[in-house]
């Protein structure tokens, strides 16, 4: 799977607990130990039990449409719009 670059800020005391798994695991970077640790995390690896929350009742279904039967359309209407913002934004 490709990779992406990005920043992140983090506490000094995580960055050094990182670099200490780093080591640890005999890794070739701390890139690699984060996104290892992301993936476990993303894959139902070991969590805190507080650290796992349900979505349940996180968004509002319009109750004049509670099957979505018109979600596609919705959604299509706000990347179209999306879309037609960004052609019409200047250049910089």
């Amino acid at each position: 799977m490709p990779k992406t670059g990005i920043s992140v800020t983090i506490d000094e005391a995580n960055l050094l607990w990182l670099k200490s798994r780093t080591l640890a695991r005999k890794g070739r970077s701390l890139s690699e130990t984060l996104d290892d640790l992301v993936t476990a995390a993303r894959t139902g690896g070991p969590a805190h039990a507080e650290a796992v929350r349900s979505v349940s009742n996180t968004i509002d279904i319009a109750g004049d449409d509670p099957n979505l039967d018109r979600a596609d359309e919705y959604i299509g209407s706000l990347v179209h719009s999306s879309l037609t913002r960004r052609k019409k934004m200047p250049r910089g």
